[in-house]
């Protein structure tokens, strides 16, 4: 259980009841609900090379020259995205390339329950158009100004709406620091955590039984649905109808 948990509400629109959402592939999942772990990674290893920024950028000495520090803090930022967008095509079609992927959902403060972790940062990430504008986002105070950092993104990725949770591979922001690694592992009970779970809306029929039989052999008291995205059935959804109407001359 998390001993302190630092929530980031820098625009008072999320609240710890918030509903959250992450699309993660079948093996991803399995490993969730087997091994009951969960993964955090490494932000200087995600492949948005301009995470956690400052790591990249020189300082200036007064002859001109230009230097880059040999550590940053953010060096050791391990975070997990998860994201605020109930449906959407694009984040289907980017983490469930076999059509085998899917969505499990929670709420903010159930994250919490995840073990090994002392210290645990969740704030909304902030998008940015000039990476200046950004860094003038983290400069706040208070115990979340040391991971605003690592929630900070350009522009080009807004349609991911993610949540970050976030902490350090350091102590005492976690229990057990592990060196040269670029993923943490900790525990955490998916049964408890986890409210609902979502299928890819292109599965087989067959494969949606399959998930249904495995989450109730493994202890879900909830049914994974297939979700409905490219559903053709408007007129149930919307009660919409034309109306005919007789043009005379």
């Amino acid at each position: 259980m998390i001993k302190e948990f630092i929530f980031d509400n820098w625009d008072n629109k999320i609240s710890e009841k918030t509903k959250i959402y992450r699309y993660v592939t079948l093996d991803q999942f399995l490993s969730m609900v087997e091994n009951k772990t969960n993964y955090f990674k490494r932000l200087s290893a995600w492949d948005d090379t301009w995470e956690a920024p400052s790591r990249n950028i020189p300082t200036e000495h007064e002859d001109g020259r230009l230097e880059y520090a040999s550590y940053s803090i953010s060096q050791d930022f391990f975070g997990q995205c998860w994201t605020l967008k109930e449906e959407s095509d694009a984040m289907w079609r980017i983490y469930s390339l076999d059509n085998k992927g899917l969505r499990i959902s929670t709420s903010i403060e159930k994250l919490k329950m995840i073990e090994g972790i002392n210290r645990l940062y969740c704030g909304k990430v902030y998008y940015y158009d000039k990476l200046i504008e950004g860094l003038e986002f983290t400069k706040t105070k208070g115990k979340e100004a040391f991971f605003r950092e690592g929630i900070i993104k350009r522009h080009a990725f807004n349609h991911e709406e993610e949540i970050r949770f976030l902490t350090i591979n350091q102590e005492p922001f976690v229990q057990n620091r592990v060196e040269n690694v670029n993923c943490l592992e900790f525990s955490f009970d998916p049964i408890s955590i986890i409210d609902e779970i979502t299928i890819d809306p292109r599965a087989k029929e067959y494969y949606v039984e399959t998930i249904k039989n495995y989450c109730k052999r493994a202890g879900f008291s909830i049914i994974p649905v297939k979700s409905k995205l490219y559903d053709d059935d408007i007129y149930e959804k919307e009660r919409i109808v034309q109306k005919w109407v007789s043009v005379t001359k």
